[in-house]
């Protein structure tokens, strides 16, 4: 496998600033990573399927930080599809 640099993703903390926010973020890049909302919880979130229901139904809150990291991700062009199936490693510069 190819290591490559991570890529240096500057997000606009208002776009994650509200759990509503958040939510809506985290809905769309499983819809648009093409995986079931259990795929994307264990293989790209490395959560258990459980807390990305409870993030979605808002019965916890969605962390700051997964939420930075789904908007860098999100961020890449070509999309989060494309970033995953690169193996984009993100960092997230405030």
């Amino acid at each position: 496998m190819r290591h490559t640099a991570p890529a240096i993703m500057h997000v606009n903390p208002d776009d994650v600033a509200t759990q509503a926010a958040r939510r809506r973020l985290l809905a769309r890049c499983i819809r648009d990573s093409g995986m079931s909302q259990s795929e994307f919880a264990v293989s790209v979130l490395v959560r258990d399927a459980r807390t990305v229901r409870r993030w979605l139904s808002s019965e916890r809150p969605v962390p700051a930080l997964v939420a930075y990291y789904l908007a860098a991700l999100a961020s890449f062009d070509g999309g989060i599809r494309h970033a995953l199936r690169r193996g984009a490693r993100v960092m997230v510069r405030f």
